[in-house]
């Protein structure tokens, strides 16, 4: 059995950096959206090839939109069940 090709390898995380980037953007809360993959040149990077990290810097508390708590956690809330 062949093992998949490194195009094949290092295409799902990069595929997986951009879903992540799609949903961090919308968001009021966040600067920038800034993705890496891989490591660095180094011995010392304990961190695998295929490792996916994301860096995403928000604006201060004073400029985050006002939300009501209360009203965000009822729209999220999936609706109860008594199945057992």
């Amino acid at each position: 059995m062949r093992p998949p090709s490194r195009a094949l390898v290092r295409r799902r995380p990069r595929q997986i950096l951009q879903q992540t980037d799609k949903i961090i953007r919308p968001f009021a809360e966040v600067i920038t959206v800034f993705g890496k993959i891989g490591r660095a040149e180094t011995a010392t990077d304990p961190a695998p090839m295929d490792m996916v990290a994301n860096h995403d810097p928000i604006k201060d508390e004073k400029e985050w939109p006002e939300v009501d708590i209360q009203d965000a956690a009822q729209s999220n809330r999936a609706p109860a069940t008594n199945a057992r």
